[in-house]
């Protein structure tokens, strides 16, 4: 049998579960050495923002790689607003000087990895239809890390002294877009374990062969088995309950 584990997934705006911004934030919120991400857009909510920060602010090391030659300036523009409280934290930031970065990568601890369409912005997270492969402890993970550091070195790392030489129009430009861009979750969050009323009561509705959401009452939440976390919101349970205490186990 090949070594680790490779699970496929899907994120729908309709069906109200947030896959692809709750498994970013799990593997930041369990990271205990390294995050590292590649992204095309960063256009994130409070949540995901706080999630960077509070990493990076426990002493994980965490660096984006975006792009150096944007393909939408506003979006650009507005990715630019985030830089200054990230940076703060401790989050690094680097930008890929020979053009645009369309990958969309994490990255954690020489252990796990997604990659998939899964952009570090609010509409690929709660609008768009995307799909990825989350890794647990495959071969492939120290190569994903080697592409990182290979892509790193062709990169211009920000400061705030260089966010500062930004162009009047883009400071502006940023500024007026994220003020009328969608926010949620304003008060912080890591990672909701429990689901409110409304939540309990459609998984209640579904076939129990069904996709289990956040917190699914078959898988405890373990952190040091990253496996089930992620599972919890993805992984279809059989009904004998044999994937469930599988996922238990330590990898």
């Amino acid at each position: 049998d090949a070594p680790g584990f490779v699970l496929p997934y899907s994120d729908s705006p309709v069906d109200g579960n947030k896959v692809g911004e709750q498994v970013y934030i799990d593997i930041l919120s369990r990271a205990r050495r390294y995050v590292h991400i590649m992204t095309p857009y960063l256009i994130i909510d409070h949540n995901m923002e706080t999630a960077l920060q509070y990493a990076a602010e426990r002493g994980v090391d965490v660096h984006l790689i975006l792009p150096g030659i944007p393909d939408k300036k506003y979006a650009f523009a507005l990715a630019h607003t985030h830089y200054a409280s990230l940076m703060k934290a401790g989050v690094k930031i680097s930008e890929y000087t020979p053009g645009f970065v369309h990958a969309k990568v994490f990255v954690a601890d020489d252990r796990e990895a997604v990659v998939g369409t899964i952009n570090l912005d609010y509409r690929s997270l709660y609008h768009h239809f995307e799909c990825a492969a989350y890794m647990l402890d495959v071969p492939c993970i120290a190569d994903i890390e080697a592409d990182f550091q290979h892509t790193l070195k062709q990169c211009r790392r920000m400061t705030p002294e260089r966010l500062k030489n930004d162009k009047l129009s883009m400071k502006v430009a940023g500024a007026l877009l994220k003020a009328i861009a969608p926010r949620r979750g304003l008060q912080p969050r890591l990672l909701r374990l429990t689901r409110t009323a409304d939540d309990r009561q459609r998984q209640a509705d579904r076939p129990r062969h069904g996709v289990p959401c956040a917190a699914s009452e078959d898988i405890e939440y373990q952190h040091e088995q990253p496996i089930a976390p992620v599972a919890r919101c993805f992984f279809p349970l059989r009904h004998d309950g044999q994937q469930a205490a599988a996922l238990r186990r330590s990898p």
